[in-house]
């Protein structure tokens, strides 16, 4: 860009100088001149559009393939984060059921034991009630059959 800038101020610099030229030539020489300056002005100025458009490509270019390069890379994210989100929540759920497998467990295991321990009272008490009236009805018949 600084490159074309300064062919252009040459480009200037000579026209000025060919102007004061031809005021003390005559005009065939004024015709000549002019027609060398056309020509280079017209490679300048083509140069000049050529170099602005390739700049203007590249940094086109540049500008697509960084936005395709965060595309991809929030594309990315978004995937990681959403599988990281299904893998925990599986895992919470996962988690949570088990443990409420473990208190249903428990809690049936504790009722059972419960239920067990019941019994086995009420089996020691029934027991213990059948031992209690037999001797007493044994004690009461010695007793009746002796007096």
């Amino acid at each position: 860009m600084f490159a074309a800038l300064r062919k252009l101020g040459s480009v200037c610099l000579l026209l000025t100088t060919t102007t004061t030229t031809t005021l003390s030539t005559t005009t065939t020489t004024t015709t000549t001149t002019n027609t060398t300056d056309d020509t280079t002005t017209r490679l300048l100025l083509t140069r000049y559009y050529d170099e602005h458009y390739y700049y203007y490509y590249y940094y086109y270019y540049y500008y697509y393939y960084y936005y395709y390069y965060y595309y991809y890379f929030y594309y990315y994210y978004y995937f990681y984060y959403y599988y990281y989100y299904y893998y925990y929540y599986y895992y919470y759920y996962y988690y949570y059921y088990y443990y409420y497998y473990y208190y249903y467990y428990y809690y049936y295991y504790y009722y059972y034991y419960y239920y067990y321990y019941f019994y086995y009272y009420y089996y020691y008490y029934y027991y213990y009630y059948y031992y209690y009236y037999y001797y007493y009805y044994y004690y009461y018949y010695h007793y009746y059959y002796y007096y």
